[in-house]
């Protein structure tokens, strides 16, 4: 049975807004017991909330993070605490305003961000240039240290994108098409699902 402790209401916080899609991401986190909540409207922020009570704890910092709605989207935390998020590329055409993956080592509000990627993972996985897909909408993330795994789909196409690591920090995308699929088969979710090979999507 599900119950209902606390609500935010828009305009009860400066970051809690009707406009669609402005608070996306959300996650957990299980070292600090911290609710953390994505916000580009009307700015960018990563809010820390108390989980039981919904009380504002601070905000993580987001130097150098892109602004707007091509800033911070969608946000994972792995078992061992560190904070993932995506950015939504402005115009998947353009690379000045490219996907870009962030890793901060904890949320505690004084750790900075790590840049991890920039660019169209489809570059990184095949060395010969991006596939202009909309990376970011959606993420989903799993273990610890280099066992550390994230799953993304794009808001269109029948891939997905598998980065794996071998410390944390280095990632290194694998665009996997899926077959049987219609395009948008995954643009409003992914999750992880049993033993190694297998995994939800939404479209």
């Amino acid at each position: 049975r599900m119950t209902n402790i606390w609500d935010l209401l828009p305009g009860d916080r400066v970051y809690i807004t009707s406009t669609s899609g402005g608070q996306r991401g959300m996650a957990w986190n299980p070292v600090s017991s911290n609710l953390l909540v994505v916000s580009h409207v009307p700015s960018n922020n990563i809010v820390i909330l108390d989980p039981a009570t919904g009380a504002e704890k601070g905000f993580m910092n987001l130097d150098g993070v892109p602004a707007g709605a091509a800033g911070a989207h969608v946000i994972g935390v792995p078992d061992d605490g560190p904070v993932y998020a995506a950015t939504v590329p402005a115009d998947t055409s353009s690379p000045s305003t490219p996907f870009i993956l962030t890793r901060w080592d904890s949320d505690d509000t004084n750790v900075e961000p790590l840049q991890l990627l920039a660019g169209d993972p489809g570059y990184y996985a095949t060395g010969t240039g991006g596939n202009g897909l909309r990376w970011g909408d959606n993420m989903t993330v799993r273990g610890a240290g280099a066992d550390t795994q994230i799953l993304m789909g794009p808001g269109s196409s029948t891939n997905v994108c598998f980065l794996v690591t071998e410390d944390g920090y280095s990632y290194m995308p694998m665009i996997i098409p899926i077959t049987g699929v219609t395009s948008g088969f995954a643009a409003w979710g992914v999750a992880f699902g049993p033993g190694t090979n297998t995994f939800w999507a939404k479209g």
